[in-house]
């Protein structure tokens, strides 16, 4: 059965990550966005807007810090829970970004 069905992203949502507790879903998308879901309820609670889209999102299995990157070849971090503090990008990449993996020890 569907829980909810999220429609937020203007554009193909193509990274998608459930933080370690289950808590929150991050969806990356074409749209130049990343957005942050609260699964029980199924409502957006935050969102963040980059420049160019974004093909890959991950937060990490703490639930604290969200990795999302896109065709810009920017890493951008943002702490979780949402809404809190958005980190500069972390570094500029020499080609494409195509996904990223959380490290479980944080």
């Amino acid at each position: 059965d569907v829980r909810h069905s999220l429609s937020a992203h203007g554009d193909a949502p193509v990274g998608l990550s459930f933080s370690g507790d289950e808590r929150w879903l991050i969806s990356g998308a074409l749209d130049k966005s990343v957005r942050v879901w609260d699964v029980a309820t199924g409502l957006l609670v935050d969102a963040h807007h980059f420049e160019n889209s974004i093909i890959a999102a991950r937060v990490n299995t703490q639930g604290t810090r969200v990795a999302a990157g896109g065709w810009d070849r920017l890493v951008s971090l943002f702490d979780m829970p949402p809404a809190t503090t958005t980190i500069e990008p972390l570094a500029s990449l020499l080609s494409r970004l195509t996904a990223t993996e959380a490290n479980p020890e944080g």
